[in-house]
């Protein structure tokens, strides 16, 4: 069970990513343990590593890989943080074209 830092931690984590602020990411996952980054953060079984694997700047995934997430977790719908990120490629490749 998570501690209410831990929890308040995770919340700031996951805002982090889905704005986009990763020069205070790493500050704000100081104090939560591997338990807390592998935790689901919301109703869909999703945790903080399937948020940075579909986003567009890949520091985030790669800083919790690092820090000892589990890319084998699978959310509810069974997709694993490496099916997200793939999947969220694949879109960004059909909308916008490849990069360049």
């Amino acid at each position: 069970m998570l501690t209410e830092e831990e929890t308040r931690k995770s919340k700031g984590a996951l805002k982090a990513i889905i704005t986009g602020d990763c020069d205070n990411f790493e500050t704000l996952l100081q104090g939560i343990s591997t338990e807390g980054l592998n935790t689901q953060v919301d109703n869909n079984g999703r945790t903080l590593l399937h948020y940075a694997a579909t986003s567009r700047n890949e520091n985030f995934y790669n800083i919790l890989v690092e820090k000892g997430c589990d890319a084998n977790i699978k959310d509810a719908n069974g997709i694993d943080s490496q099916q997200a990120r793939d999947k969220a490629r694949r879109a960004r490749t059909q909308w916008y074209g490849p990069d360049i």
